[in-house]
């Protein structure tokens, strides 16, 4: 019973199918594949651009900024004697570190919590809201 229902299936298959006639190359699919093609590489090209114009906007700010930051620290070790520059690097790596954490250095130790319970909450809203 297999044999015939693959041989009557077979039967039905044209002989010979030129690249004109695929069966599944369908008007409407080519339409569809060229318009996806077409936004894809509209889409690419939008970032590209996008990226461009921000790094252009973004880096020279951000070079003058490295640039102070750097001459700041020298001048920080050069008038601190006590204070080798390691010591200083430890130092902001921990301030940084504790700063990703949300707890800031520059605020007394007696400030609010970042994690009371108002703002767990708040911040559980948003993640259940969002998604």
């Amino acid at each position: 019973m297999a044999a015939s229902v693959k041989n009557s299936f077979l039967e039905r298959l044209p002989a010979h199918v030129d690249d004109e006639h695929r069966p599944y190359a369908t008007p409407k699919l080519a339409r569809s594949s060229l318009r996806l093609l077409l936004l894809t590489l509209f889409y690419l090209v939008f970032l590209v651009l996008g990226a461009s114009i921000f790094s252009a906007i973004e880096s020279p700010g951000e070079l003058g900024l490295i640039k102070s930051l750097a001459a700041t620290k020298r001048d920080f070790v050069s008038n601190h004697y006590c204070l080798s520059e390691e010591e200083l690097e430890e130092l902001l790596e921990e301030v940084l570190l504790a700063h990703d954490r949300g707890v800031s250095a520059t605020r007394n130790a007696s400030s609010g919590r970042n994690w009371s319970f108002g703002q767990s909450f708040f911040f559980s809203g948003t993640i259940v809201t969002t998604i």
